[in-house]
């Protein structure tokens, strides 16, 4: 459920008479393009033109079961000029006395919170004018309603897109695109739930791998192969929506919406309504081959090749309050589901876990049979968005690469180190050993091809690092090129990818630590 908290002044064409933006213009824009000549941005400017302030938007997805308490948390996106860094503008609101205000500020309040920003003038708003002060950011306030606001890192944008074009932008208005993006992207969630998380004990695979999977036995628990898809959510309504774990919309094939309508039909709540929570997937298809069928639209034929693999279900009232069903009840429901023996619809395995012996033996065998790992799920409640009711247990891989360059995040890594890697034929050799003994598909893959990884450590470690590997020394170099450039550096992963690189990769440490 969303509603809008204050009225709007919207920016005709981006252009307004900076002396007259108090007045309330009625959006009668059609278009959704940013560039088109019609289009109208949901924000309004503050008093001293000192701040760009998009649509509130309230949400009701934070729910507590327990109590039946649903918490609105609000939303909102700010758009501005100032010379300070991300991390800089977060300090500077979330230390402002009016942080703790209950409710939305007014814009002269506004203009004080935001007094260290630089004017937007009409000029700004005309998307392909060099700006006097060339770097915009967008920042998000992101809180519970009636408590205080919380600002997020700010994103800065130095440089516009697509420069001597028809379509090109300054740094301003960049910043106005990315924050309508992440407004557009809050809307589409609407009142959806978001699924039950689960917390991760990747287990090194070397000689204490049962030990690690042997201490994770809960008693009354149940035990699941994890699968490598693509996590999809469906409320059984009329008509059916899928939506993703980010509550992104969904298109699904043709056979598989009507197999979910089947299932809608024949189990027929009344009183709440069912969510089917699972992974868009198919047996011998990798990660990237199924994400990109999810992803596009218009090639439905492809889409009729994967399967909905349901592993949990669970209800929620008229107020979006999630019943307190333990998962053993819940699995009686899906039994049903599987007696409709339809088409493109998997009840996944669910086997009840006797033992510690037992759980680690049901890993193993998960793991030849080519699945990620296992998912151990306690006989509780189902709970969104919470990680402690849910563990995946999955192997993880640990190799040294090459190191080859580095370079600053973007975004909340702004400031932070992020390494380049390249691979070495041990690397190479390992992964196709491995591809081949699970009979993966292995695509060619030059040594010299290279990855992103960002080090496992905290933000003053990734910051500090970044500042010492730029420094030019006594020589010339940098720290970098004298002391780490060309070194092994060990990766910790997930699995090899199909063209022999590391997937979902994070650094663990320098060889050389010297």
């Amino acid at each position: 459920m969303y509603s809008f908290l204050t009225d709007f002044i919207i920016f005709p064409n981006m252009c307004f008479n900076i002396f007259d933006f108090n007045s309330k213009i009625k959006m009668t824009s059609v278009s959704y393009n940013p560039h088109a000549d019609d289009f109208d941005f949901p924000a309004v400017l503050s008093n001293d033109s000192l701040i760009c302030k998009f649509k509130t938007i309230i949400t009701d997805k934070k729910i507590k079961t327990k109590s039946g308490k649903i918490n609105q948390m609000s939303w909102t996106a700010y758009v501005g000029l100032s010379d300070l860094d991300g991390k800089e503008i977060q300090s500077m609101l979330n230390e402002s006395s009016l942080i703790s205000k209950k409710g939305q500020f007014t814009n002269s309040e506004l203009d004080l919170l935001f007094d260290f920003c630089h004017k937007i003038t009409q000029r700004h708003q005309l998307k392909h004018q060099n700006l006097t002060h060339n770097r915009a950011f967008f920042i998000i306030d992101s809180h519970q309603v009636n408590s205080k606001h919380r600002f997020g890192v700010a994103t800065i944008i130095e440089n516009g897109k697509n420069l001597g074009r028809k379509n090109a932008t300054n740094p301003y208005f960049q910043a106005m695109m990315q924050a309508y993006s992440k407004y557009n992207k809050k809307l589409e969630t609407k009142d959806k739930v978001k699924p039950m998380l689960a917390k991760g004990d990747a287990i090194l695979v070397d000689q204490y791998e049962k030990e690690e999977v042997e201490k994770l036995y809960v008693r009354n628990s149940y035990c699941q192969p994890k699968l490598d898809g693509i996590r999809c959510c469906v409320e059984l309504d009329n008509p059916v929506v899928p939506y993703s774990r980010d509550l992104k919309d969904i298109v699904l094939s043709k056979t598989m919406m009507e197999d979910l309508a089947t299932i809608h039909e024949s189990l027929g709540f009344y009183n709440y309504k069912a969510i089917l929570d699972g992974e868009l997937y198919q047996d011998n298809m990798d990660l990237s081959e199924i994400s990109g069928i999810v992803r596009n639209v218009k090639d439905k034929g492809k889409k009729e090749l994967l399967q909905y693999h349901i592993f949990d279900i669970f209800f929620v009232d008229e107020n979006k309050v999630i019943s307190n069903l333990p998962y053993s009840s819940r699995l009686e429901f899906l039994d049903r589901i599987k007696d409709f023996n339809l088409k493109s619809i998997v009840i996944v395995e669910t086997v009840k876990v006797e033992s510690p012996e037992f759980l680690y033996n049901y890993y193993k065998r998960k793991i030849a049979e080519n699945y990620e790992g296992v998912i151990l799920r306690p006989n509780l409640p189902y709970i969104n968005k919470n990680r402690d009711n849910l563990v995946k247990i999955k192997p993880v891989f640990r190799e040294e690469f090459q190191l080859i360059d580095f370079t600053e995040g973007a975004g909340k890594d702004k400031g932070l180190v992020v390494f380049k890697c390249q691979l070495t034929e041990t690397t190479i050799a390992k992964a196709t050993e491995y591809l081949n003994e699970k009979n993966r598909n292995i695509s060619s893959s030059l040594i010299t091809a290279t990855f992103g990884v960002r080090p496992k450590k905290d933000e003053t470690w990734r910051r500090k690092e970044f500042t010492k590997l730029r420094k030019i020394q006594s020589n010339g170099f940098t720290y970098f090129e004298n002391h780490l450039k060309n070194e092994k550096y060990t990766v910790e992963f997930q699995d090899w990818s199909k063209d022999l690189k590391p997937l979902r990769p994070v650094g663990i440490d320098y060889r050389n630590i010297n």
